[in-house]
C-alpha cells in the first residue's frame, strides 16, 4: 500500500463513496456542498495548508485523509473516509499510521496531530483510539438538519506518532 496525492480521477471514486448529505455532512464536517463535486474536492487541494491524500492498493483506491496545517506545530487530519467494501478490515488504522508517518517525514516541526470527531460515530471513535489519539477537554457542536451534533477534539503528541 502506498500513500499518493488526490487526483481528479481519484476524487470521482471518492465522491461515489459518499451516498447521502448526511454522510457527507459527517465525513467533510460542512465544509463542502451537497452534492460534492470534482471540482469542489480539487479546489480544496489547491489550497496552500491542505495535503489531501488517497491510501493505494495497487491502483485501487481505499482510503482518503486530508493533512491541514493549523499552525508550524500542529496538523490536523480531516476528511478521513475507508471505502465501503473495505470498512471493517483495519484500514482506517493502517491509513492513520501512513498519515502520521507522511507528517513525520514532511513537517519537521510539528509538535501535535489533531482531529475531530462526532460523537455519534463510533467507529471511528474507536479508530482514532486504537492509534493513541485522546480526547481534550474541547467540545463543539454542529448544527446538521434540525438535528445538534457533539464534536469531540483529539489529539496525539507527534513523538508518540513517529512511534506508531
Amino acid at each position: 500500500m502506498r500513500m499518493i496525492s488526490i487526483t481528479e480521477a481519484l476524487a470521482s471514486i471518492l465522491i461515489s463513496w459518499i451516498p447521502d448529505p448526511k454522510f457527507a455532512a459527517q465525513w467533510g464536517a460542512l465544509v463542502f456542498q451537497w452534492p460534492l463535486t470534482v471540482e469542489q474536492l480539487m479546489s480544496r487541494q489547491e489550497q496552500h495548508d491542505v495535503t489531501s491524500l488517497c491510501l493505494m492498493n495497487l491502483d485501487e483506491p481505499i482510503g482518503f485523509i486530508e493533512i491541514v496545517e493549523e499552525s508550524p506545530q500542529e496538523c490536523r487530519l480531516c476528511r478521513i473516509i475507508i471505502s465501503p467494501q473495505y470498512r471493517g478490515q483495519g484500514l482506517g488504522v493502517n491509513l492513520l499510521k501512513r498519515s502520521l508517518i507522511y507528517i513525520s517525514s514532511h513537517y519537521p516541526s510539528m509538535q501535535k496531530v489533531s482531529l475531530a470527531v462526532f460523537e455519534h460515530n463510533n467507529s471511528a471513535r474507536h479508530c482514532y483510539e486504537s492509534v493513541g489519539f485522546s480526547y481534550t477537554d474541547k467540545i463543539s457542536s454542529r448544527q446538521v438538519g434540525d438535528e445538534d451534533w457533539t464534536l469531540l477534539h483529539m489529539t496525539k503528541a507527534i513523538e508518540d506518532a513517529r512511534n506508531v
